[in-house]
């Protein structure tokens, strides 16, 4: 298993995330959820970054996220930077978005 970002739109990189999947992933699971994911994930941080008061965040950027099988795992704790793991269990990207709008909801506490 190897982290890619092929056939991502931009590379997979966005203003503030660089976001790859498991390469052993099916096209569905894998680049398919990522290139959903790229598509909304500006306008959900900008969205969240107004719920805060448009806060400085203290992880350097992009954020990682990774698109992998299994549980949740590296959701950021306050002020830590490592990639956030997002697991391919879910129903749709709506999932896999929800649970990296709690990784930066964790980030800004």
């Amino acid at each position: 298993m190897a982290y890619t970002t092929a056939g991502l739109t931009n590379g997979g990189r966005t203003s503030h995330y660089q976001i790859q999947y498991d390469d052993t992933l099916s096209r569905a699971d894998g680049m398919d959820r990522a290139n959903a994911l790229i598509a909304v994930c500006e306008s959900d941080f900008a969205l969240m970054s107004d719920w805060f008061g448009n806060i400085p965040l203290t992880v350097g950027m992009p954020i990682t996220v990774q698109i992998a099988p299994g549980p949740p795992a590296g959701l950021p704790q306050p002020h830590q930077s490592r990639p956030i793991h997002l697991p391919t269990e879910c129903s749709g990207y709506e999932l896999t978005q929800e649970i990296l709008w709690e990784g930066l909801h964790l980030e800004a506490l």
